[in-house]
């Protein structure tokens, strides 16, 4: 994880939604809406709330994942970097195969299967 602040907050947000006590807050939350709603009649103000309230936390939870997400994907592929490295029959040209379109990979798929054969 870096140090930055808007990362270490992502982190945080990440690891307190995956828990049970995230889970219990939203059923709490859902109910006390919904009991919101019904005592006043559902009014229009009450669906304004509920719709911009769920589509903003929605979209801070696609940056949040999103962050997430490529720090794994990018310490799985230095890890698997490392293991390219460590052993004497693997191709390097494949260490950054990452870096490459989709038609390049392809191409290099087709040739190190062809390679095995």
């Amino acid at each position: 994880m870096d140090g930055s602040p808007a990362s270490r907050l992502a982190h945080t947000i990440t690891s307190f939604a995956r828990s049970a006590k995230a889970s219990m807050a939203a059923a709490v939350l859902v109910v006390a809406a919904l009991t919101a709603g019904f005592l006043t009649g559902f009014p229009i103000w009450w669906q304004t709330v509920v719709n911009s309230s769920g589509a903003l936390v929605s979209l801070l939870m696609l940056f949040v994942i999103q962050h997430t997400s490529h720090q794994h994907t990018s310490a799985i592929l230095l890890k698997l970097d490392e293991l390219i490295r460590s052993d004497d029959d693997a191709r390097n040209d494949v260490l950054q195969a990452e870096e490459q379109s989709v038609a390049e990979q392809e191409e290099m798929h087709h040739r190190l299967r062809s390679h095995d054969a």
